[in-house]
């Protein structure tokens, strides 16, 4: 029984020699780092909508805290949540990493290219009558953060029309009138929106029925083809008749001549 204690004991203290050896080995490797710093962003960054950075270190043991520093302000954590009011197009965005166990502290400073918000309307000035014109809603917002709708502020536009989303399908009737399309973009964030607009005249369509227009000329065609050959054909028949009657007359006139020797 005393032996069975003793191998017992011995075994833990084994044990637990391993685990304190393993502990020391650790904290040696802990005091390394951060000596790099990588800055992502997700999506491109536009002024009004929310945007996504996140600053992380490769070989900081433990671990690291981050900090941001951009437009005078100080924020603690990543990611980085963001939503620039677009008074800069380019911003300095600062993130600092810090070693927890060691206080050791490293940065890194990219420049953030802030785009306006744009929204513009892709289809033809001019929109034959009767024929289906697709025109689409451009805008650069995230779809997730931003609705797109169609309005028609100066009344409904003639003929038959459909929208999908950004997209409105038009079948326009009235030829000589004008419509105007606008297409707006709501942030949904913070119900800012954005629009564009645009005039489209209708013309009148020049397309006729395809199968009257095609049996007619093809008709018309026909007989004038069988016109101009038969007048062609009767002159050919009459000029050989009449050649042909005149050089019988000139044989009938003509005596025979003896052949001449030498």
């Amino acid at each position: 029984m005393r032996r069975t204690i003793c191998f017992w004991r011995n075994l833990c203290t084994v044990l637990l020699l391993a685990l304190t050896g393993l502990n020391s080995q650790s904290s040696v490797l802990a005091a390394s780092g951060p000596d790099d710093i990588l800055i992502t962003r997700f999506t491109e960054v536009i002024a009004g909508f929310s945007t996504t950075l996140t600053c992380s270190s490769s070989n900081c043991v433990p671990q690291c805290t981050y900090s941001w520093s951009f437009e005078g302000r100080q924020v603690d954590g990543s990611p980085l949540i963001w939503t620039p009011d677009g008074q800069k197009s380019v911003v300095d965005v600062k993130c600092t990493a810090k070693n927890t166990e060691t206080g050791k502290t490293y940065f890194k400073s990219v420049k953030v290219e802030i785009d306006p918000w744009h929204i513009s309307i892709s289809g033809p000035d001019n929109v034959a009558e009767g024929k289906e014109t697709t025109f689409t809603c451009l805008t650069n917002c995230p779809i997730s953060d931003c609705t797109v709708s169609w309005q028609f502020r100066s009344g409904s536009p003639s003929g038959h029309y459909s929208t999908n989303g950004n997209v409105l399908r038009w079948t326009p009737s009235t030829p000589g009138k004008s419509h105007n399309l606008t297409c707006v973009a709501k942030n949904k964030a913070n119900g800012h929106t954005a629009e564009a607009n645009k005039k489209v005249y209708i013309t009148e369509s020049h397309s006729y029925s395809g199968s009257a227009l095609d049996a007619g000329a093809i008709a018309g065609i026909t007989i004038a083809c069988l016109i101009v050959v038969g007048g062609v054909v009767g002159g050919v028949v009459y000029y050989m008749y009449k050649k042909g009657k005149l050089m019988n007359n000139q044989s009938s006139n003509t005596s025979a001549r003896p052949a001449d020797y030498l």
